[in-house]
């Protein structure tokens, strides 16, 4: 048993490897010279106690698939302007408008409105959970920090997996589709999480595989909220929107802006 176990342990995988701890503050890492990287990365050997090998052989095909799939969509060394402008604002500022959009529409919105976006609420914070859980107990690395593509846009050096962006926007999207309030926002949500996805794949910041983990959180969130649903109607929903008015009574914002009492 002992020898199996030692065999298992000694073959160099390509599999994730754990996130060095002196990356973050290498100053090597962190100058504008060394954004970009080259597009190739050694196999990074890990060890595997206790695992079968038809299991180190399947993290290892699905480890190469990610990176295959990764240099398939990530940028080039002197990519277009335009495209890379395009990245960028889908990579980082369709999440702030998408929650501005949310914020406008609660206020603006009716009781069933409001109710599905407190549904949606609460899917976030439990896909914010899941993603917190699996990023303390399985840290993947981003991909320069392998030095495996090119990094386009400024990110901490932390785990990969699953994209938060991406997550966000597709739970908004899945949560608001299952409880068929404004089901063209729902598919705006999910649409323009795609784009989300590709440009920080694209900026040299996740990896596919990253993408598929988000989409698998959003839509786990989203069904665990649906069995409490009528809890949040009746009690969690009038809670907020209270808590809301009182608010605004208190700081006497223009009714023009925030109304209130809109049933």
């Amino acid at each position: 048993m002992r020898g199996v176990m030692k065999n298992a342990c000694s073959v160099p995988q390509t599999g994730p490897s754990p996130i060095p701890a002196s990356l973050p503050n290498s100053p090597e890492r962190s100058s504008p010279s060394h954004r970009r990287h080259a597009r190739s990365a050694p196999a990074l050997p890990i060890c595997l106690p206790g695992l079968s090998s038809h299991r180190n052989k399947w993290t290892s095909l699905m480890e190469a698939l990610n990176r295959h799939l990764f240099l398939l969509l990530n940028a080039p060394p002197d990519p277009q302007t335009m495209l890379l402008l395009l990245a960028r604002f889908l990579a980082d500022d369709v999440v702030v408008l998408a929650a501005a959009l949310i914020a406008v529409l609660w206020v603006w919105g009716r009781h069933n409105g409001r109710s599905a976006l407190v549904g949606a609420g609460c899917a976030l914070l439990t896909a914010a959970l899941i993603n917190t859980v699996i990023g303390a107990i399985w840290q993947h690395p981003r991909p320069f920090m392998i030095g495996l593509g090119h990094q386009l846009i400024p990110h901490a050096a932390d785990s990969s997996f699953p994209s938060d962006h991406a997550t966000f926007m597709w739970t908004i999207g899945v949560s608001l589709l299952l409880r068929g309030s404004w089901p063209r926002l729902g598919w705006g949500m999910m649409a323009f999480g795609v784009g989300v996805a590709w440009a920080r794949i694209y900026l040299g910041v996740h990896f596919p595989l990253d993408m598929a983990g988000a989409l698998l959180v959003a839509t786990t969130a989203s069904l665990l909220v649906v069995p409490v649903r009528p809890l949040i109607d009746r009690m969690l929903t009038p809670a907020i929107v209270r808590l809301y008015e009182g608010t605004v009574r208190l700081l006497h914002l223009p009714a023009a802006l925030f109304p209130l009492d809109r049933g």
